[in-house]
């Protein structure tokens, strides 16, 4: 029989109801001094700029379904149900948000030991599905899908594109074709001003880009048969489903043309210095 040792018994699959009930224990009952973390977040919640017209916290949990009710020991217990993954990541997103956003700007990140704790956890689940958190440029904090290649392009495009290009990929975005046709055509703005270079670099990732944004719906409405001079019915006549991967393409070979304008500079850089 095979033997399994210590740290291969500590892997476990993921259970997200334990995960939030385990989060929010400590985030509504673990007291640091004189206060939990739930506590420290009401406290600063009316200096938070993302606020909107939500007068405390407890009215954001309301709104999202995270409620909890009293026990007679003064014990809070949490009482939503995670029934997917896309609750427990909205669940993360606002938890993150109200410690690092809410409780952390206003004493500089100085967190308590029980904040540190809930951050670790959060971070590491979500390591296990293959996500992680964005700070956008006005400092959001939303957990995307990690993309080798969407970070490498956000680190050398504008900040406001970065964030776009970072956003598609927020699992609150799947099924949204018109949220993914606006970043598409940012995507494909901040790229016509470099496309004949992309063309000296690659003929075929240039015209099929471009063939793309130009023909399924990114730039133009090709779905329009009363528009017969850009009615593409190829496209129109496509599922939802099928227009969402059409997307999913046109923006992976975005992400591509970038990285292959980059991949030039570099090129050069690395021969003026072997010129020297």
């Amino acid at each position: 029989m095979t033997r399994h040792n210590f740290f291969e018994r500590l892997e476990r699959e993921l259970d997200i109801q334990f995960e939030y009930e385990k989060i929010e224990n400590i985030v509504l009952n673990e007291l640091d001094g004189y206060s939990t973390i739930n506590e420290d977040i009401e406290e600063s919640f009316s200096q938070w700029k993302f606020k909107k017209n939500y007068a405390s916290f407890e009215e954001v949990r309301n709104h999202m379904g995270f409620t909890y009710s009293g026990a007679r020991n003064g014990i809070k217990v949490p009482k939503a149900v995670v029934k997917n993954m896309d609750d427990f990541i909205l669940y993360c997103e606002m938890i993150w948000n109200m410690i690092v956003g809410v409780i952390g700007e206003p004493v500089q990140y100085d967190l308590s030991d029980s904040a540190r704790k809930v951050l670790a956890i959060i971070r590491y689940d979500l390591e296990k599905i293959n996500h992680y958190v964005y700070a956008t440029e006005d400092k959001q904090y939303l957990i995307v899908q990690k993309d080798a290649a969407a970070s490498a392009v956000a680190d050398i495009v504008t900040p406001e594109l970065a964030d776009s290009i970072i956003e598609y990929n927020h699992h609150l975005l799947k099924g949204k074709l018109k949220d993914k046709q606006l970043i598409l055509k940012m995507i494909a703005d901040a790229l016509e001003p470099k496309r004949n270079e992309l063309k000296a670099i690659s003929r075929t990732i240039e015209s099929d880009f471009f063939y793309m944004v130009n023909k399924m719906n990114v730039r133009h409405n090709n779905c329009d048969a009363s528009d017969s001079g850009r009615y593409e019915p190829k496209f129109a006549a496509l599922t939802p489903e099928k227009k969402e991967e059409w997307y999913d393409e046109i923006y992976q070979e975005g992400l591509m043309a970038f990285l292959l304008l980059e991949q030039v500079k570099r090129e050069k850089k690395i021969s003026d210095f072997k010129k020297q």
